[in-house]
C-alpha cells in the first residue's frame, strides 16, 4: 500500500494540476498531441517514486502506465463525440480504469518495498501516510470536485459553458478548506462560516469580477459542499482507522 499511494498521488497530480489548459488543448490535435500529458504524468510517477529508481521491475511498470495512460486518453478523445449525457460516465470511468491500472502494482513484487530511512526532512515528509493521504484527499475534492460539477451539469443540465476563472478557484478554495478542517474534527465548526463567506463574496465583489448569479444558487453552493464534505469524511475515517489507531 505504501508504493500504491504514492503512485496514486503521483497520478492525481499528473492528472489535474499538471495538466494545465495548454496541455489540455494539445489532446485535441490527435495522438501526438496526448503526449505532452503523459510526460506530465510519467514525471510525476518518477519524482514520487524516487527513492526506488534503482529497481529495474518500477521502471517497466511506469513505462507500462504510461503506455496505458496515452493509450486511454487518446481512446478518450477519440470516443468525446458521444452524446452530451455521458459526458458523466466518461470522466467517471477514465478515472476508474486509471487507477485499476495503477492497481497492478498489487500483483508485482513492489508491493512489498518499504519505506526509506528517514535522514532528513525530505524522507520524513516522503514517508508520512497522513500527509500523502491528506494531498490525494485534497485533489480529489477540489480539482475532482471542479470535474463533477461540470460534467454533472453537462451531464443531466445540458450547462457546457465553463466556470469563470474567479469561480472556479473559489470553488477549488472553498473545498480545500472544508476539507482540511478534517485534519481536526473540532474545526468543523467553522462550517457555517465558510458556508456564509460565499454570499459575503458575492454581494462585495461580484460586481468587479462580473460574477454570475449561480454562484451563490443552492445546487452550485450545496454541489461543492457535498463534494468537500463526502472526500472529508472518507479521509477522516480512512485515517482514524488504518493510521491513528
Amino acid at each position: 500500500m505504501f508504493i500504491f499511494l504514492r503512485l496514486l498521488l503521483a497520478h492525481f497530480i499528473g492528472d489535474y494540476p499538471l495538466q494545465f489548459n495548454k496541455v489540455y488543448s494539445l489532446k485535441f490535435k490527435g495522438f501526438a498531441g496526448v503526449i505532452p500529458h503523459v510526460l506530465l504524468v510519467t514525471i510525476s510517477f518518477i519524482i514520487l517514486c524516487w527513492p526506488y529508481l534503482n529497481i529495474g521491475l518500477l521502471w517497466i511498470f511506469i513505462l507500462f502506465i504510461a503506455v496505458i495512460h496515452l493509450v486511454q486518453d487518446w481512446l478518450k478523445i477519440k470516443c468525446s463525440t458521444v452524446t452530451i449525457d455521458n459526458y458523466l460516465w466518461f470522466y467517471l470511468l477514465d478515472q476508474v480504469l486509471h487507477i485499476a491500472a495503477l492497481s497492478l502494482i498489487f500483483l508485482t513484487p513492489i508491493k512489498n518495498v518499504s519505506a526509506p530511512k528517514e535522514i532528513n526532512i525530505i524522507t520524513s515528509l516522503y514517508n508520512n501516510n497522513i500527509l500523502v493521504i491528506y494531498l490525494i484527499a485534497l485533489i480529489v475534492a477540489t480539482y475532482n470536485g471542479l470535474y463533477l460539477i461540470t460534467n454533472i451539469k453537462k451531464t443531466f443540465m445540458n450547462i457546457m459553458d465553463m466556470y469563470p476563472p474567479f469561480e472556479k478557484w473559489y470553488g477549488i478554495a472553498e473545498r480545500a478548506v472544508i476539507l482540511s478542517l478534517f485534519l481536526n474534527i473540532k474545526m468543523l465548526v467553522l462550517l457555517p462560516l465558510v458556508l456564509l463567506l460565499r454570499p459575503a463574496v458575492f454581494y462585495f465583489v461580484s460586481k468587479k469580477y462580473n460574477i454570475n448569479k449561480r454562484f451563490v444558487s443552492c445546487w452550485e453552493t450545496a454541489a461543492s459542499w457535498l463534494i468537500a464534505l463526502i472526500t472529508g469524511v472518507c479521509f477522516h475515517i480512512i485515517l482514524h482507522k488504518f493510521y491513528l489507531n
